[in-house]
């Protein structure tokens, strides 16, 4: 019976990925972004114009004047 021993490597303080865990990851993230595009658009975006808008004095023939809390 013979041993036989190996060096083993220490691993680098860096993270580096495999080319296929990477490219999962790409495919993973380009998959999600439509969905994420969506909900910006009709979810996120409009929440924040109506947080904008309740500050504001606004009708349609003038342009909003910052009114703040008096509003």
């Amino acid at each position: 019976m013979s041993t036989s021993l190996e060096r083993v490597q220490p691993r680098s303080a860096g993270f580096r990925l495999s080319s296929a865990r990477h490219q999962r990851w790409l495919y993973g993230y380009l998959f999600i972004a439509p969905a994420l595009l969506v909900l910006f658009v009709f979810v996120l975006l409009p929440i924040v114009v109506a947080i904008y808008l309740s500050f504001t004095s606004y009708n349609l023939i003038e342009a909003p004047r910052w009114a703040g809390l008096a509003n």
